[in-house]
């Protein structure tokens, strides 16, 4: 992500028929050159100098094996070369880092270009000679590209940045500060009239919040009080200095201390990309950022925090087949419909049954770097279809249509009989790992992974009365066995996140059952710092703390339906023993969490981490306005729902609880 303003230290989608975007993401450049092989681009930022000018939040893949033929024919002659130039422009060389990498774009693995990456201190000189480096390099780089046999359609990207972007954040809450959350609201509502007063950043707004946000990780508190402003990656950075000092200066006439800081970033779903584990690259992003568990037997019941998807491979326009996204069962409610029984279901977001209706569009990237091997673009859905109505209307009981959904999804499985695969080429060949593979993948040819199908969803326009979103769906399973628990952590897997004690929940709730549901987000606002906890399908059990500070957001799938900005709850990732323990990630979509009494208080749907952060501050709808809007939305036919309690008593062909 590209920052416009660093005291201590999101992305919307192009405004074509797209709602994200991958190898078209490039900021605006600053000026250009040419190289023996033409023109490039460069983008001269605060902090940065890069050729192309691709907007952050990127990570290195060092040892990738996209890096290897470039390794094999030029060695470490580039890097040697950006050492000389360093020196030569009185840049401090030995406390620069110089390493030629695979840049890959944080959220997909298939925005990746072999670059030689610089990070060095920023000086008042910096603009100047960091521009006289970075653009002879490239034009050394392509030189040497030119004259070299086999170096035939290698590209390098040069991208040196400032020591501020390459640190680790941390980020925290802002306590007992009661005057700050009395103006929020007002210092908002400022913030968000700056930036659409402005060409640069007019609809480009993805989430402005407020917490701490620095490089201390053993005082948190100490980092500066940060308003946090992400803008999608179609807003010209070159624009924001200007807009950042109208902020700055409306923030001090509040008299907080705080501080503004702007970045290309995306308010993420939650839910697992919509690519196949196929490159290095993008096997080791989804091997850390998701809990890819393959050594066990699929199993028939599906549990609260499982991973979910729809099921089923999605088309792209060119004929490609590619992944579903992935979320997470956030636990089993009971329904009573409208003869009187009581109907079992599982609550998840809408967003993760979404691609699985028809008109969803999903497009080869025009911009690709690799055409033969591109990455996707989701497209707004076909108008008046099936999944326009539903954005718009939410869907109701259609059986003679239905959105199946299943368990596991298939990224997991697809990932799980490559790596068991794999296992079993090593001699010798355990027996167990084959007897594992062929009985997996039987279940998954037979259908089995298949538990549910879509009953009820939200859409997309629906919001609380306190202008919050509302995302959710209930799926309906197909029979009593499909049913699983609502089980929550025991205390061991608590510790083994290195949790300490007073962050784990009590006793009483380990292994326990989910209890309830408590509407304290609507009824008696938590205090800051109050702790919730969550099962997720990527981060698996993780606690939060409750900021009462809410954020004001944006999402890029709706953008096409001209939809206002809304108001979210926020609970931000605790720092345990070693470190910060990500809240979510991508695949937690879904997730319910719940308070200390096992009770639940809340749905997450959406996420944010800013560049280079330790932690992700997650958004979660209060329990109750889901409820309430399950029930007006069902017309009638539901009216009462609660948190599962099992075992479950069958009465004729519903799944029933006594009452």
């Amino acid at each position: 992500m590209s920052s416009a303003s660093f005291k201590f230290g999101i992305p919307t989608p192009p405004s074509t028929n797209s709602s994200s975007s991958t190898r078209s993401r490039r900021l605006q450049p600053s000026s250009t050159a040419e190289s023996s092989v033409g023109k490039f681009g460069i983008a001269s930022l605060k902090f940065r100098v890069a050729t192309p000018p691709r907007p952050r939040p990127l990570i290195n893949f060092d040892n990738d094996e996209v890096c290897q033929p470039a390794r094999a024919l030029f060695g470490y002659e580039f890097e040697d070369k950006a050492v000389q130039l360093l020196v030569e422009n009185g840049i401090d060389a030995e406390r620069a880092i110089v390493k030629l990498t695979n840049r890959v774009f944080r959220d997909d693995a298939f925005d990746n270009q072999v670059t030689l990456y610089i990070a060095a201190k920023w000086t008042p000189s910096s603009p100047t000679t960091w521009l006289t480096v970075v653009e002879s390099l490239k034009k050394y780089m392509d030189r040497r590209v030119t004259d070299t046999p086999g170096a035939e359609g290698l590209d390098f990207a040069v991208d040196m940045v400032a020591e501020e972007l390459d640190r680790k954040k941390y980020l925290s809450l802002i306590r007992n500060e009661p005057k700050l959350e009395a103006d929020w609201p007002v210092i908002k509502a400022k913030v968000f009239e700056t930036l659409e007063g402005d060409d640069s950043t007019k609809g480009h707004m993805n989430a402005i919040s407020l917490f701490r946000l620095g490089f201390d990780a053993v005082d948190v508190d100490l980092n500066p009080k940060t308003v946090f402003i992400s803008l999608g990656y179609d807003s010209p950075e070159n624009g924001w200095p200007d807009v950042l000092s109208q902020i700055q200066h409306l923030l001090d006439d509040f008299g907080h201390d705080l501080y503004a800081h702007m970045e290309h970033n995306v308010v993420f779903p939650c839910a697992f990309d919509l690519l196949p584990p196929q490159s290095t690259a993008d096997r080791a992003a989804k091997v850390h950022g998701f809990n890819f568990n393959i050594w066990r037997p699929y199993k028939t019941a599906v549990d609260a925090g499982d991973d979910i998807g729809v099921a089923t491979y999605l088309s792209r326009s060119d004929g490609e087949l590619r992944d579903p996204m992935v979320g997470t069962l956030g636990c089993w409610v009971q329904v009573r419909v409208k003869d009187g029984l009581w109907k079992t279901m599982a609550l998840t977001n809408y967003h993760v049954v979404r691609p699985g209706y028809d008109g969803f569009q999903l497009n080869p990237d025009p911009k690709s770097l690799t055409p033969a091997d591109p990455g996707s673009v989701i497209g707004y859905p076909t108008s008046k279809s099936e999944l326009w109505a539903a954005d718009n209307d939410g869907t109701f009981p259609n059986h003679s249509n239905e959105r199946r959904i299943e368990h596991p999804a298939r990224v997991k499985h697809n990932f799980a009989m490559v790596e068991l695969g794999k296992v079993m080429t090593v001699d010798p060949i355990d027996p167990s790992w084959q007897t594992l593979r062929d009985t997996n993948k039987a279940f998954f040819d037979s259908d089995a992974q298949v538990f549910g199908r879509v009953y009820l969803s939200s859409g997309y326009k629906q919001r609380t009365a306190s202008g919050g979103r509302l995302d959710w769906a209930l799926i309906e399973p197909y029979s009593e066995s499909r049913i699983g628990r609502n089980t929550l952590p025991q205390k061991d897997d608590w510790l083994c996140k290195h949790y300490l004690p007073w962050q784990i929940p009590p006793y009483p709730t380990h292994g326990a059952q989910l209890g309830g549901w408590a509407d304290t987000l609507r009824t008696a606002l938590p205090g800051s710092g109050d702790l919730v906890f969550k099962v997720g399908a990527s981060t698996t059990w993780t606690a939060g703390e409750f900021s009462r500070t809410k954020t004001d957001c944006s999402i890029r799938e709706d953008k096409y339906m001209k939809q206002p900005k809304s108001e979210e709850y926020v609970y931000i990732g605790l720092k345990a023993q070693k470190d910060f323990v990500n809240f979510i990630d991508h695949g937690d979509s879904g997730a319910v969490v719940w308070d200390r009494q096992g009770d639940v208080v809340g749905l997450l749907f959406r996420g944010q981490v800013p560049d280079n952060g330790t932690t992700a501050y997650g958004l979660v709808m209060p329990i109750g306005d889901v409820f309430d809007s399950i029930k007006k939305h069902s017309g009638g036919r539901i009216t009462d729902i609660r948190i599962a309690q099992f075992p479950p008593v069958s009465t004729g062909n519903s799944t029933a609880l006594a009452s």
